[in-house]
């Protein structure tokens, strides 16, 4: 009997031995480098030249990821398309999602829809890099022929996008049309009441009136007491104005109840005199950004 006892024991203390060592067996082999997890901010971070901040954001959207090759593929055809590694970059950090898409049935179709369009690779980078989730959509193409009519340009739409990041993503025969509708109603009570306005063609003021709803955000009624704000070039005065004065009210230099209509109808001599000399320690750049905007480019300070 005692014999027993000593074999049983001797037997459970060597299962016990062995149940051990394959635990720390598996411990081991688990945290070997050939079978770590994939690591997702890791790899935005190495492959797509995020900072170590952004890829931890952008990562929390992409957790599903178990290896690389779906990313890889996103990648390789955006490269292969011609956008930068800066495009790539900037599309990530707004739509990280992006590299979940399929490269024959999404990126790829839109790529060349756009392309047979009239758009040059310059272009449709950009509103990639401007509004990812919307240029993924199925209805970019019926929404960028739209857009250009209102406009005037895809140069122009491309200025427009960074205010109202959600034109392309936006429902355009819910939300859109009928707000242009809307538009035009405002427009014709804004030429009653100054009927200058009739001067300026009609498409000019709705793109305006567009742009002053969309982008300042102003409302209609308020568009149409004070119509002469219909009269100014778009891209001469109230693109380039607007983006110095959301500048200011961003950075605390201009309280942010200060009056659009009172930047956009003095002349450049008294703008620069209120709007821009006044900040040249604060913002010493700002002279020169807002001449950049008004040849029509967009300096990095400005967008906010």
């Amino acid at each position: 009997m005692l014999h027993l006892q000593k074999r049983l024991l001797l037997s459970r203390h060597q299962w016990l031995l062995t149940l051990t060592r394959f635990a720390a067996s598996t411990a081991s082999s688990s945290a070997s480098p050939g079978h770590a997890p994939f690591a997702v901010a890791d790899y935005l971070a190495a492959s797509c030249h995020l900072t170590r901040n952004q890829a931890l954001r952008a990562s929390r959207k992409l957790s599903h990821f178990k290896s690389p090759s779906k990313p890889d593929a996103v990648l390789a055809a955006l490269s292969g398309f011609g956008f930068t590694p800066q495009d790539i970059a900037a599309a990530v950090i707004r739509h990280p999602e992006l590299l979940c898409c399929k490269v024959d049935k999404t990126l790829a179709l839109r790529f060349a829809a756009l392309k047979d369009h009239g758009l040059s690779a310059s272009q449709i980078a950009r509103l990639l890099v401007l509004d990812p989730r919307g240029f993924l959509q199925p209805a970019i193409v019926s929404k960028l022929k739209y857009y250009v009519h209102l406009f005037g340009s895809v140069d122009d739409l491309v200025k427009a996008i960074p205010h109202s990041r959600n034109l392309l993503s936006a429902d355009l025969e819910n939300v859109v049309k009928p707000n242009v509708r809307r538009l035009e109603d405002q427009v014709r009570l804004a030429v009653s009441r100054d009927p200058g306005v009739l001067t300026v063609s009609k498409d000019k003021a709705l793109r305006v009136s567009k742009f002053l709803m969309s982008v300042v955000r102003l409302d209609p009624e308020y568009i149409a007491y004070t119509p002469a704000m219909l009269k100014f070039c778009l891209q001469g005065r109230h693109i380039p104005r607007h983006y110095v004065m959301k500048f200011l009210k961003a950075n605390g230099l201009l309280k942010h109840d200060r009056s659009y209509y009172s930047a956009v109808v003095v002349t450049e001599k008294v703008f620069m005199e209120r709007f821009i000399c006044p900040f040249k320690e604060a913002a010493p750049h700002l002279a020169e950004d807002y001449a950049a905007a008004r040849r029509g480019e967009v300096p990095s300070r400005f967008i906010l």
